[in-house]
């Protein structure tokens, strides 16, 4: 199993989006990166483990 890189938050224009690494296997069709919005402007919300966090990638 390949080893990919964590997320990491970002806030762009006053919400926070989720960073995304792609994995090998994707990137021909996905790209290297991904940024997924949290929805949220709030820091600690976004951090929150049990927050939703985006987990497909839509083609």
């Amino acid at each position: 199993m390949e080893h990919t890189p964590p997320s990491n938050l970002v806030l762009i224009k006053g919400k926070w989006y989720v960073n995304v690494t792609v994995p090998l296997a994707l990137r021909d069709t996905l790209g290297k990166q991904k940024r997924l919005s949290t929805g949220t402007s709030d820091k600690k919300i976004a951090k929150q483990p049990e927050y939703p966090r985006p987990v497909m990638f839509a083609v």
